[in-house]
């Protein structure tokens, strides 16, 4: 599948900033499934969970829409990270069931002092439901742990592996 992308750089990585992006993509998803009823539902599409390959091999993370999720699961066997898979399971609801859920997220240390960040649903209620752990992450996690940092700096933000560098403004 080929596909257009767009490279959005801000200018940190904390909740507000992840609010917005993982709000965004969930925005682009509902779109797709309005325009594609019969796109298969997240827990039906046979997609699991994954930690982000592109962060964990020090490319930038890519925040796929549901398409192209889809098909990296289709074509290449790769899975989703948590922002992807509760960005969809966040538009289904909204899409299909009407439910005001939203994206959120924990922020946590790792052993190595990198801040990392899991994103989830927040449904209507109020109750979480995270799509990741029903689609394997406890198990893709304990067989597959991150990566001890080697040439990377302590205390940097990851979303699903990536280290966040702050930069003091203006950069320089």
């Amino acid at each position: 599948m080929r596909c257009w992308s767009a490279c959005i750089v801000p200018p940190t990585l904390d909740g507000r900033t992840l609010d917005l992006l993982t709000e965004s993509l969930t925005q682009l998803n509902c779109w797709f499934l309005e325009d594609n009823p019969d796109a298969p539902l997240l827990y039906a599409s046979g997609v699991r969970y994954s930690h982000d390959e592109d962060a964990l091999s020090g490319r930038p993370e890519q925040w796929h829409s549901i398409p192209h999720t889809i098909d990296r699961w289709e074509r290449l066997g790769l899975g989703a990270d948590c922002k992807r898979l509760a960005a969809w399971r966040c538009a289904e609801l909204r899409v299909r069931h009407r439910e005001r859920a939203r994206c959120d997220h924990d922020e946590r240390e790792d052993p190595y002092g990198r801040l990392l960040f899991h994103v989830f649903v927040r449904r209507a209620d109020g109750s979480i439901e995270d799509p990741s752990e029903i689609l394997g992450m406890v198990e893709h996690v304990a067989a597959n742990p991150l990566p001890a940092p080697m040439l990377m700096a302590a205390g940097l933000p990851l979303v699903a592996g990536w280290p966040w560098r702050k930069r003091p403004w203006p950069f320089r």
